[in-house]
């Protein structure tokens, strides 16, 4: 066998014997580059070419073909110094190529992109097929693989019974000595070893298959210890008398399986005859520029196919989106979103350049301009016969999810594992910072798969695998997206308080300057409010005051991508309307498994400084906000602006059995010279202000396990970042605890 490695720049004189027949392209520089992918038979080296794909060579200079080999250095596969394994793989992926440009070709019977000519033959039963060799040595092969069972049936058959003395012929046909009184017979007739036409059918299948190992390398088991026809008297087969003989002995089978390897013998006797013939030219199966196939098998395993025909893959600009298909947004509300993929063939190692970037963002902006423009045509139809891009209310626009996908090798050469993995982030491109929900903010992320997976999954038309990863895979894509979306911002979920009037829309219309482009309201949560904070240190100032405006109207509460928050808010709800103090209502003592999901601010304060006095009085709790001094919060926290109770204890008496639990209403923030104004004892910095507004009764709140559980975790947090000094526990006494309920349980 011989192998070509697809645009590869190889020396004249090495391969143009191989390429007689073959379109290739010579280069200003003397070499010589072939784009194809398949197969060809070389009537004049009289040898199979496999050309293999690029993705099996590295980058580096010099290439390297599975990191190791040089292409030139393995041309002639049979006779290079390459290992048995590698020999073996090269024969499998050379087997499961051409399967794949069959199946290609299978599914888009009209392509230009394929180049195919092959012998036609009778079958033995009068019938015109058309088949390249690989076809029939394939055939053979998956033949003997598929059927040990059958083989091993029916030798034991043919073979039981051997030399067993059959004595009632023997006493009747053969004259018998008595010797000593017993009669003794010279000439026993038994069972010999003749020739059986079951078993000659199979002692020529094997010996093809033995003809196919040693001439054209692929591996095949022979289970079954015959004597096999091999050199000259195999050669004679070739010629004619195998076509000969198995007419002779063809009625002789009756059975399925016979008959089927009756077929395969005849037709590879017969394509042989045909090869050798001077008339013959060669046979192929090749597909040019097989990054259109690469993009087919990744097609085939993800898309939705009814969308390949509409607007939304079929750009009216002209571009041609690869994938995309409907599933889940990043946030759990049973919104569905278009996520857009577009799959990448490169050699090992390579990433997409500049323009490939800068037109898949085109796809994913092409794809909201079409949904855009359906919900303006048509906003009756909206969640039902289109996905709905574009919150009215707020005027934000969903995440779109937009990917690449790159095919690489196993490490373990292994078919059986999809490998997908997250490659990288592609820069975003946004027209206004920190503001994720906004039309031009686009994301793209970089994935890598296992290009064997995908060839056999493609190449072996199993449904039921396909769909099942097809699942996997989409669910992957969601999760990686939303672990991309966590690290750069922080989410909250708003709730209106119930004793603000006027509805959503009015809170909306109340803060909509400052939330453009940050919020957005899921079709199917009219009633939640999702915000996206950038995490960068330069809108921390921004995104507090924000928070701190929205507080006044929304239950804030911090969010995570992928959960739904209805149940955890309906809960919260209801428990609070039974805990908080009313005349002639008995009270509910709540506890922490009541309030899993909300956040408890555990707060101490100094009885000698007269904080409590100023607490009561003012119905506010303060937290420090200077980043520089210790029991701050350090910069805007999801939990910290999602604080919905107040532990409040005194520091050196954190025993005392009855810690007051406050609700809080809502924070701001204000800075020294405002704490000084409002008589706070001693300020120093910013504050971070808690408005809290009804104590309610808690079961089993143990303050001082808590901190002592938070000393803990912040002993290690400094050890780990080599910030452990000898003082440290004396600087961080009094600093604010925030912990969910269910962390606590």
């Amino acid at each position: 066998m011989r192998l070509i490695i697809e645009d590869y720049p190889y020396k004249a004189e090495w391969v143009e014997p191989i390429l007689q027949g073959v379109e290739a392209l010579h280069s200003k520089d003397g070499f010589i580059r072939v784009n194809y992918v398949g197969y060809c038979y070389n009537s004049k080296i009289k040898d199979c070419v496999f050309f293999l794909p690029k993705v099996i060579i590295n980058e580096a200079n010099p290439a390297r073909v599975l990191g190791k080999y040089i292409p030139e250095d393995i041309i002639n596969v049979s006779d290079c110094q390459m290992n048995k394994t590698d020999r073996e793989f090269i024969y499998g992926l050379s087997a499961w190529i051409y399967r794949a440009v069959k199946e290609y070709k299978r599914l888009n019977d009209d392509t230009e992109i394929v180049y195919e000519n092959t012998f036609s033959r009778m079958d033995g039963s009068n019938t015109k097929v058309s088949n390249t060799l690989v076809d029939i040595i394939l055939s053979i092969i998956d033949f003997n693989r598929r059927e040990k069972d059958f083989f091993l049936f029916k030798v034991r058959n043919i073979h039981s019974g051997y030399n067993r003395i059959n004595w009632n012929k023997t006493i009747s046909r053969e004259h018998a000595f008595i010797q000593k009184g017993r009669p003794v017979y010279l000439n026993l007739i038994n069972r010999h070893k003749e020739v059986n036409y079951n078993e000659e059918l199979i002692v020529i299948f094997y010996s093809i298959l033995n003809y196919i190992q040693k001439t054209y390398g692929f591996n095949t088991v022979i289970n079954l210890n015959y004597e096999l026809i091999t050199g000259s008297q195999f050669h004679r087969y070739l010629q004619h008398y195998g076509k000969l003989r198995l007419r002779q002995i063809k009625y002789r089978y009756f059975s399925d399986r016979e008959v089927m390897m009756w077929k395969l013998c005849y037709a590879f006797f017969e394509l042989s005859e045909i090869i050798s013939s001077t008339r013959q030219e060669n046979d192929y199966l090749l597909v040019k520029n097989f990054n259109i196939v690469f993009e087919a098998m990744i097609d085939e395993l993800l898309s939705e196919k009814e969308l390949k025909t509409s607007e939304l893959a079929d750009q009216p600009d002209g571009k041609i989106v690869d994938h995309i298909f409907p599933y889940e947004g990043v946030m759990n509300n049973g919104d569905m979103i278009y996520y857009i993929g577009d799959s990448k063939y490169y050699k090992i190692d390579n990433v997409p350049g500049k323009r490939s970037v800068y037109k898949q963002y085109t796809y994913a902006r092409n794809v909201i301009q079409y949904n855009m423009g359906l919900f303006l045509e048509h906003p009756e139809r909206a969640g039902r016969d289109y996905l709905i891009y574009r919150d009215e209310a707020t005027e934000g626009y969903n995440i779109t999810p937009n990917f690449f996908i790159s095919g690489l090798l196993s490490k373990e050469l292994s078919y059986k594992d999809a490998e997908l993995e997250y490659r990288r982030d592609e820069e975003p491109v946004m027209h206004f910072k920190n503001r994720l929900f906004d039309r031009d903010t686009l994301l793209l992320q970089h994935y890598d798969i296992n290009f064997l997976f995908v060839l056999s999954l493609y190449a072996g038309s199993n449904e039921g695998a396909k769909e099942t990863f097809r699942g996997e895979a989409r669910e992957m894509f969601r999760n990686h997206f939303i672990k991309y979306l966590e690290q750069r911002y922080q989410f909250f979920s708003l709730q209106q308080k119930t004793d603000k009037e006027g509805g959503i829309e009015q809170s909306i219309r109340t803060h909509f300057r400052d939330i453009i482009g940050k919020t957005f309201r899921p079709y199917n949560d009219r009633d939640i409010l999702y915000l996206s904070c950038e995490s960068k240190e330069e809108f921390r100032e921004q995104n507090l005051q924000l928070i701190s405006q929205l507080s006044q109207d929304f239950i804030v509460r911090d969010y995570k991508l992928g959960t739904d928050p209805r149940q955890n808010i309906e809960h919260y709800t209801e428990s609070i309307a039974s805990a908080i103090p009313r005349e002639g209502v008995s009270l509910r003592k709540l506890n922490y498994a009541d309030m899993a999901e909300e956040v408890f601010l555990f707060g101490g304060y100094r009885s000698d400084k007269g904080q409590k006095a100023w607490i009561d009085e003012r119905q506010l709790y303060n937290v420090r906000y200077n980043v520089t001094r210790s029991g701050t919060i350090g910069g805007i926290k999801d939990v910290a602006v999602a604080a919905r109770f107040l532990v409040l204890y005194e520091i050196g008496a954190e025993s005392h059995p009855n810690p007051h639990v406050y609700l809080i209403a809502s924070h701001t923030k204000y800075s020294q010279v405002v704490m000084q104004k409002m008589g706070y004892p001693d300020p120093h910095g910013s504050y971070l202000i808690y408005r809290i507004f009804a104590e309610v009764q808690f079961d089993g709140i143990d303050v001082k396990a808590v901190l002592e559980k938070a000393r803990i975790e912040e002993m290690e947090r400094l050890r780990i970042a080599g910030e452990l000094t000898e003082d440290w526990e004396r600087k961080w006494k009094g600093s604010p605890i925030y912990y969910k309920g269910k962390d606590l349980i």
